[in-house]
């Protein structure tokens, strides 16, 4: 069963990794990018499974929190195909 999860990362040094980073999130194939460092996500992967495939692709004092999301959201501002991604796809 998909499920959505948020995934934040700070990258001590972007310039090195990030598109490495993102690249990554975006082979769950369902994924909405809230701002630079915010993507949600849906995929049949558990979070610590998210997170251990993006942890090889980060390095020393970079962090990343993953976490399940719920049936209900609250949002302002957002771009709307990201709204939209977010009312199909978190259920």
């Amino acid at each position: 069963m998909k499920r959505c999860y948020v995934i934040v990362f700070k990258l001590k040094n972007p310039i090195l990794n990030q598109q490495k980073l993102i690249t990554g999130i975006h082979s769950a194939q369902l994924w909405a990018k809230i701002d630079e460092n915010t993507f949600i996500i849906s995929t049949v992967l558990t979070a610590e499974q998210i997170r251990d495939a993006l942890l090889k692709l980060m390095y020393q004092g970079d962090k990343i929190y993953i976490g399940l999301l719920g049936n209900t959201a609250a949002w302002y501002g957002l771009e709307q195909k990201v709204a939209d991604w977010i009312r199909t796809n978190q259920k």
